[in-house]
């Protein structure tokens, strides 16, 4: 037995219309992760008893919640024929922490968080 999918505009708004809310809801979670990694221990550079940095690879540390608070709302959008997902994290401080500069090492900010999302998925 087999069967044929056709994909019409009709089939194609209506998957759509399915898929988008299933995704905003995944990016909502990968970004609910990423608050909850900042807030996790963390191991590097103890600052005058009040406050431990990260380390190099961990996910950045809290100090304020200005990194967390410029994470947009998820926005899923089409792209051609593909519908694609994004958060953006606004914050100027935050491609310093995922990619390192010459006097810091990085500190992933969503890989982990996706990683963690996805890990709770299998």
């Amino acid at each position: 037995m087999s069967f044929q999918v056709i994909m019409t505009p009709e089939f194609e708004r209506s998957v759509e219309r399915q898929v988008k809310p299933i995704m905003e809801e995944a990016l909502t979670e990968v970004t609910e992760i990423i608050g909850e990694q900042a807030d996790e221990p963390k191991s590097g550079r103890e600052y005058r008893g009040r406050r431990r940095a990260s380390a190099p690879g961990e996910t950045p540390a809290r100090q304020t919640s200005a990194l967390v608070d410029s994470i947009t709302k998820p926005q899923v959008s089409k792209e051609g024929r593909f519908l694609v997902g994004q958060i953006k994290i606004t914050a100027p401080h935050a491609i310093l922490l995922q990619r390192g500069t010459t006097r810091i090492k990085p500190r992933p900010i969503a890989q982990p968080a996706v990683d963690e999302f996805l890990g709770r998925r299998a």
